[in-house]
């Protein structure tokens, strides 16, 4: 289903190879708590020290 369409190639274009990397290292050493699909959005909740927002998704037209 969505392993389809998400690789690494596409989100690497869509968050740039730096942030990409640094949120496969956060998920590889068990930062990554919580990934939820809702609507057209993946939306992680990370532990960290600082409240960082962020989604993969469909931009929105205004």
């Amino acid at each position: 289903m969505l392993n389809n369409v998400i690789t690494i190639d596409t989100l690497e274009e869509a968050a740039g190879k730096a942030v990409f990397w640094r949120g496969e290292a956060y998920y590889s050493n068990g930062a990554v708590r919580q990934i939820q699909v809702i609507d057209d959005n993946i939306i992680a909740r990370v532990k960290g020290t600082e409240i960082i927002t962020s989604d993969y998704g469909k931009k929105k037209a205004n």
